[in-house]
């Protein structure tokens, strides 16, 4: 299961639209009997009954649930009753399904993006999701902009919380690459031994600081420009050195990839 936060939509939809994607798809792959012991978990953990309140939330679970039957004319979740932010029993309700979908036949993964745009409602259901005994099988993947998180975010307070009830959380900080495993990029990439793209590799980890994003689209921008190529003749990729090295690359991501958009 996985999931996008983004600043600019409600963030407290994203977990529910996540989870009754996931149902979709179950519900369309039609796999009969394959998941009926998950089916017959859900029904014990939370009910069938109509007035169930993940029902409303997510249509694609009620409609698995009922084998297709009768649901909200539309399979997204209602403007209305979209956003988590109703009661702690709809929180408790999400605990529950989540530790009915999970088991050691099926493993449950649920990678939530962008926490730092994260809501508070949401932060706690996933904290509750962690810390809840019930829950195994199970594990919890995010990712968030460490700069965009400062000690007084609610991230900060619910990892904190979560730290504290025992559950070890393991962070790892993704920063730029080294010269070394550019070189190995480029080589296996352009199918090029590693002594003859070393040149080039020396120039892309220098202006791109070895940024991943930057790299791949530094590569793309030269390949577009006709200074990185393959050539027929010598059926190997080639490359323009004394260009490449008159290139600007810009200092960040965003004024990057505006420069890129223009471009097109």
């Amino acid at each position: 299961i996985e999931g996008k936060f983004d600043k600019h939509a409600r963030p407290d939809s994203v977990l529910a639209s996540a989870l009754d994607s996931f149902f979709g798809n179950i519900f369309k792959s039609n796999t009969g009997n394959v998941l009926m012991s998950m089916k017959w978990r859900i029904h014990d953990a939370i009910g069938s009954g109509s007035n169930n309140v993940l029902f409303e939330i997510l249509p694609n679970l009620q409609k698995w649930m009922d084998d297709g039957g009768a649901t909200t004319e539309n399979s997204t979740p209602s403007s209305s009753a979209k956003g988590l932010g109703l009661s702690h029993r709809l929180k408790f309700m999400f605990c529950k399904l989540i530790g009915a979908v999970a088991c050691k036949a099926h493993p449950l993964i649920l990678f939530m993006d962008d926490l730092q745009w994260a809501d508070e409602t949401t932060l706690d259901i996933i904290r509750m999701m962690l810390t809840d005994p019930d829950i195994r099988h199970f594990l919890f993947l995010g990712c968030y902009r460490d700069n965009e998180v400062k000690i007084s975010h609610p991230l900060t307070a619910k990892l904190k919380d979560i730290e504290e009830q025992g559950i070890s959380i393991v962070n790892i900080k993704i920063g730029p690459i080294e010269k070394g495993c550019v070189n190995t990029l480029l080589s296996e990439a352009l199918c090029v031994p590693p002594s003859l793209c070393r040149p080039l590799s020396n120039v892309v980890h220098s202006k791109t600081g070895g940024i991943m994003l930057f790299v791949l689209r530094f590569l793309a921008s030269l390949n577009d420009d006709g200074d990185l190529w393959f050539s027929m003749s010598s059926r190997r990729w080639m490359y323009n050195l004394e260009e490449i090295k008159q290139k600007e690359i810009h200092g960040d991501v965003v004024s990057h990839m505006t420069e890129h958009m223009k471009s097109l």
